[in-house]
């Protein structure tokens, strides 16, 4: 109920009262203790017509007269009114302060009857007794196995903190140790790349003038963004929003002097290249990355080529598999959930054309590249795939990237090709046992928690695709090949030692042979067993790492605890799944804008499985901002939800009954009450058209439409629709008990805030009668409701009826609180006052005494 409106009753707070001027002895206080009156009131000699009674010479006069007038009674009445009863409410639940507020209470016994805390949609975490919540959410299962799934979610702490997932998202963007250092990548959980930057390099392009398109085609056949500057500082920006990517410079000796100097500690630089017309020309700046000096782009392009070669590339993604005793690393379990979500097979049929149409659109106008786009349309086939993984075209830049900056929404469009590179890897494996080697560099500091991890015998996993030599020597030169920023990186060597028809690796075809002698390709993610650590680098020239394959099958603990995290996020759809994946690893801004960014590509609008799951997942979104209280973004992924729904669904269809219920409190909460009117008569049409609608939920609409009309001061138009849920609460062949009081507590506080008491005191009545009817009775609600009525009966001056209802309240309250509990004093106080206005004082000094 709307508690703060009954500040202006006539109750009494007995604890700080205080006489009248007129009255009040030299002390102004009372002297004599409330039993001490008590006692002596037997002994007091009343007259008929006694003007004032006096207790003792320190004690206050009351003064008590024929004239029952209210002004007599505010001038002479010894105690002040009650001051503010919301007190009352909040005492009932242990919160006794008397401190002031005009602020509603928090807790009181009435709680659920108020609208502003009546959880009107499943939304809401807090479940409480008396409302539609309850009844709806045990209906929503009805209407379909997805929404089932949802209701048993909506109740879970998104990002729980006490399980496998608690420390993963401050771990994700730091998973590499690379060439040149860690580098530093962004943990922003938005998607804010740009179109076409899908590939791990990007190229800049610093010259007085612009090259001609012909050459920008010609780069584009490598990296596919080529950015174009002729101002230092504009490039220089430009570098530092890259640092999460490889950048290949190429820049006119006119911009050494006032670049080279600027960007030398930058360590995501890969290479730099410099044009001159006199090739022999000596800098005055000299750096690690500088290639050399050179007359033209063609002079460079195959040094370009090599360097942003994938399957060459230096960074390698190495982490241990358990973070600690039996305990898995967080990485590692996200590493293999993801793989799941992007192996399973539903959800695929347009997986193919997805691919193209994504990859179209990030390479428009690059010219090689959409040949091969259309040549991989026209003739690919799922036995090709490695084929075209090490052609170096869209297809392994693209992987390259999103498995290195884990890149979600890249991975998903791959998600076919991922599935086709594992299916020909089980088919194709290599009988006979075989040892792969991959040359690669080292930071020191990077040694010791190899070597810890071979002490504590874990286990070293690889996040990436990765691409080896069977020869170890051809493996150790392209380690020295590597650069290097300082003398601190070393050359590595990593030797794996693959049992016989290991389905994980392959060999490549040997039309490759400008790869440095790589032959193999080895499945992501597999786990191996340190064997050694040959750090006798002033003899050998390289630190070496041996390693031996794992497999997971015999992996008792890894297997138990996978399953653990898989259950966390599990559903049908692979799409939800990946939604709930981000939202444990706290990528939630990433999850929303990713599914946000599906609804609105055309390609699969008439997918129903998509569009179902993209409704799905937007739901659930939007229940989380609701449960935070951020109806306008709440609103926003509804709207997205509805839309997703729509391509699938009737506007009728009852099976949206739910999303326009759920829009219709979202903007009344923002207080948009003509867009909430819309919606809740939205779903309330779902139910009246539906082939089996449900009573409550039409009810339950009309509930909300008469609550949102009364805020409009509609009132004609609210207690029209709150009568009709009465009626069909009351005709409904199932006990809506709890949600009549909802309606009934409704009307009552709405006609006692416009001062109808009369009208209020019926409807709070029926308040009363159904709680009554409902075993065991709530004690605490009950002497709410009395008490409320009392203070009504009690400003209508209606002193005897108001002592029945304070009475009833305090049997209740007798139920549940404590012999001494505050609100006696209250109560007590509140009957006394009853019964000296109806002039039964003896009885009202026997209550105020207590």
């Amino acid at each position: 109920m709307h508690y703060n409106q009954y500040k202006s009753f006539q109750i009494e707070q007995i604890i700080k009262s205080k006489p009248c001027q007129k009255c009040q002895s030299k002390n102004d206080t009372f002297s004599s203790s409330l039993s001490e009156v008590s006692e002596k009131k037997n002994n007091q000699q009343s007259t008929k017509r006694q003007k004032s009674v006096s207790f003792s010479s320190n004690s206050p006069e009351i003064r008590k007269y024929d004239d029952d007038s209210s002004e007599n009674n505010q001038e002479f009445f010894p105690f002040k009114p009650f001051e503010d009863e919301k007190i009352f409410f909040n005492s009932i639940n242990g919160d006794s302060s008397s401190k002031k507020t005009d602020q509603p209470p928090q807790i009181s016994p009435m709680s659920s009857y108020n609208e502003h805390s009546f959880p009107s949609t499943p939304i809401s975490s807090d479940m409480t007794s008396y409302n539609f919540f309850g009844l709806s959410n045990q209906d929503r299962n009805t209407q379909s196995d997805n929404h089932q799934q949802f209701e048993n979610e909506t109740n879970e702490n998104v990002s729980l903190s006490n399980n496998i997932f608690e420390t993963l998202a401050n771990q994700l963007y730091n998973l590499m140790f690379q060439a040149g250092g860690n580098t530093e990548t962004s943990s922003s959980d938005t998607i804010h790349r740009k179109k076409g930057n899908v590939e791990w390099f990007n190229l800049i392009y610093l010259h007085t003038s612009s090259p001609d398109p012909s050459i920008v085609q010609k780069i584009r056949r490598l990296i596919n963004i080529v950015m174009i500057f002729n101002d230092t500082d504009d490039c220089i920006a430009c570098i530092n929003s890259l640092s999460n990517q490889r950048i290949v410079l190429i820049l006119s000796d006119n911009f050494c002097d006032s670049l080279l100097p600027r960007i030398d500690s930058i360590l995501n630089i890969l290479s730099i290249y410099i044009l001159s017309a006199n090739p022999d020309k000596n800098l005055t700046f000299s750096s690690t990355h500088i290639r050399g000096v050179y007359q033209s782009i063609d002079d460079i392009y195959e040094m370009i080529s090599d360097d942003v070669n994938p399957i060459k590339s230096d960074l390698l993604l190495i982490r241990p598999v358990y973070a600690s005793g039996t305990t898995l690393d967080t990485a590692f379990i996200f590493f293999h959930l993801l793989c799941d979500i992007l192996l399973d097979r539903n959800e695929t049929e347009h997986a193919f054309q997805e691919l193209v149409h994504f990859a179209r659109q990030e390479y428009e106008g690059n010219e090689y590249e959409l040949g091969q786009i259309e040549e991989f349309e026209k003739s690919y086939k799922k036995t090709r795939a490695i084929s075209w993984f090490s052609r170096k075209c869209f297809l392994l830049k693209m992987l390259h990237r999103a498995i290195l900056l884990r890149e979600v929404d890249i991975l998903f469009k791959l998600r076919v090709f991922i599935r086709d590179l594992k299916t020909v890897l089980e088919k194709r494996p290599i009988i006979e046992p075989i040892s792969v080697y991959i040359g690669n560099i080292i930071e020191q500091s990077e040694i010791d928690p190899i070597v810890a991890s071979k002490t504590n015998e874990n286990l070293l996993t690889f996040h990436q695709f990765l691409f080896a030599s069977t020869d170890q020597s051809q493996a150790i030169a392209r380690a020295k090949k590597l650069p290097r920023s300082s003398a601190e990186f070393l050359n590595l060597l990593i030797r794996i030692d693959f049992p016989s028809a290991a389905k994980c690796l392959t060999r490549l075809s040997s039309s490759n042979d400008d790869n440095d002698g790589i032959n193999i390709f080895v499945n992501a993610g597999i786990a191996t067993k340190i064997i050694a650590i040959e750090k006798d680098y002033q003899e050998k020239g390289y630190i070496l790492i041996h390693l031996q394959y794992v497999s997971y099958a015999n992996e008792i603990n890894i297997k138990t605890e996978m399953q653990v995290a898989r259950n966390e996020i599990d559903n049908p759809s692979p799409l939800f799944r990946l939604g709930r994946l981000l939202l444990k690893i706290n990528q939630q801004s990433f999850s929303e804008q990713f599914f946000s960014n599906l609804v609105n590509e055309e390609l699969l609008i008439n997918d129903t499985k998509r569009q179902k799951s993209l409704s799905l997942s937007l739901d659930y979104l939007a229940l989380i901002h609701y449960r935070n209280e951020n109806f306008k973004r709440a609103s926003e992924l509804l709207l997205l939800c509805l839309k997703a729904y729509h391509r699938i669904l009737p506007v009728y269809s009852s099976y949206l009954y739910e999303t326009y219920r759920d829009l219709g409190e979202s903007f009344y909460r923002m207080d948009e009450y003509q867009l909430g009117i819309d919606y809740y008569q939205q779903a309330l049409d779902t139910q009246i058209r539906s082939d089996n609608p449900r009573s409550i939920y039409a009810a339950y609409c009309y509930y909300k439409l008469g609550v949102i009309y009364f805020k409009q001061e509609k009132d004609e138009n609210a207690i029209q629709a709150l009568e009709r849920a009465e009626k069909i609460l009351k005709q409904s062949d199932e006990t809506y008990r709890p949600e009549l009081i909802s309606v009934y507590e409704t009307l009552g506080d709405n006609y006692n805030v416009k001062d109808k008491h009369d009208d209020a005191i019926i409807y709070y009545k029926k308040v009363i009668e159904v709680l009554q009817s409902i075993e065991p009775n709530d004690s605490k609600k009950l002497c709410a409701v009395y008490f409320v009525i009392g203070s009504l009966y009690s400003r209508k001056e209606i002193y005897r009826d108001a002592m029945i209802y304070y009475k009833r309240s305090y049997d209740y309250a007798r139920e549940f609180l404590p012999e001494k509990h505050y609100n006696f004093v209250i109560l007590h106080n509140n009957i006394g006052r009853a019964y000296y206005q109806v002039k039964q004082y003896l009885a009202a000094l026997d209550h105020y005494s207590q």
